[in-house]
């Protein structure tokens, strides 16, 4: 017997879908389904958030995978964008559509935390030609589900307008390469969707802030926006394992090169001898460093940023805590 679906959807699957035409415009789905076969038909449940579960049933055509998703009263159909990855479009109750993609569970999530110079060009609608330039402020958290299991990748944040310094709220999800951003302007949601992700950019179309626009939008991050080339205070408590509780207080002195290179001395709070510094930063603010048997790692404050914490590890030991600088 000739099977009729496609092995490869088998499995866990993180899902986001995001409402870009009809009354609930700017409604963001982000939970994950589960697919197994059964009497050679793929189906399974849809998990979100707070919602009831639903039911999954999927059909094949040739490249082409639909899913309909019986409660949500939902249609998306879509493609692999390789191995792990669908993307698509999607109808819900045959007045609303949008754009989804779902991504295998174990597909990384890029750290996006950081500060971006933002820019957007309306392509089509009323008005065509408009722009929006500013400083993209984004924060990256992590929220598990303990009912249904697994992780959501959240994004919080602000956008600074060059134009006349108005702060505009942005909220959003990232599933694996994707991301999509709502940004709200005047009472109105604009929506951006990702299509390409690197270290230092983000790049994708999007709609709004009324029903009939489109355009296309880029942030890239801002290369010296981190610096820590100075005399810093340093901090740090063993939460765990020997010395738990234990409190180490001293000054920093760092020098950074133009690639992130971290070098420099630390002398303990009470104490004459400098010790050695080793370490680097990155462009998105992530930094790690070393002293001794000390490992940190950790992330700049994106508003501060010359102030930095994180956690470190005493290798030494079977022991870590936390740590800060400013």
């Amino acid at each position: 017997m000739e099977k009729n679906y496609d092995e490869r959807l088998f499995g866990r699957w993180n899902f986001d879908a995001l409402i870009t035409l009809g009354p609930h415009y700017g409604t963001l789905y982000d939970g994950y389904f589960l697919l197994k076969h059964s009497d050679n038909i793929i189906a399974g449940k849809l998990y979100l958030p707070a919602r009831p579960t639903s039911s999954i049933s999927v059909q094949v055509d040739g490249s082409m995978v639909t899913l309909y998703i019986k409660r949500e009263n939902i249609t998306a159909e879509g493609w692999f964008r390789g191995p792990n990855r669908l993307t698509g479009t999607f109808t819900r109750a045959n007045s609303e559509s949008g754009q989804w993609v779902a991504t295998r569970g174990e597909e990384s999530i890029p750290q996006l935390k950081g500060v971006y110079n933002f820019e957007a060009v309306l392509t089509k609608g009323p008005d065509k030609g408009s722009r929006l330039d500013g400083i993209l402020q984004l924060n990256q958290s992590e929220i598990e589900h303990p009912k249904l299991g697994g992780v959501s990748t959240m994004l919080t944040g602000s956008l600074q307008l060059n134009q006349n310094k108005t702060s505009l709220k942005v909220s959003g999800a990232a599933n694996g390469g994707e991301i999509y951003l709502v940004i709200e302007k005047d009472g109105h949601p604009i929506m951006g969707l990702n299509t390409v992700i690197t270290k230092t950019h983000l790049e994708g179309t999007f709609f709004g802030p009324y029903r009939t626009e489109l355009g296309w939008f880029r942030a890239t991050l801002k290369p010296t926006r981190f610096r820590l080339d100075r005399v810093l205070e340093l901090k740090a408590q063993i939460e765990v394992g020997p010395g738990k509780g234990t409190t180490m207080e001293g000054r920093l002195e760092l020098s950074q090169s133009p690639i992130g290179k971290l070098t420099g001395t630390f002398i303990l709070k009470g104490k004459h001898q400098a010790q050695k510094v080793t370490g680097k930063l990155s462009l998105q603010g992530s930094i790690s460093f070393k002293i001794g048997s000390l490992n940190f790692s950790g992330q700049v404050e994106p508003i501060n940023n010359q102030a930095a914490s994180g956690i470190f590890v005493n290798t030494a030991k079977p022991a870590y805590g936390i740590w800060a600088i400013r």
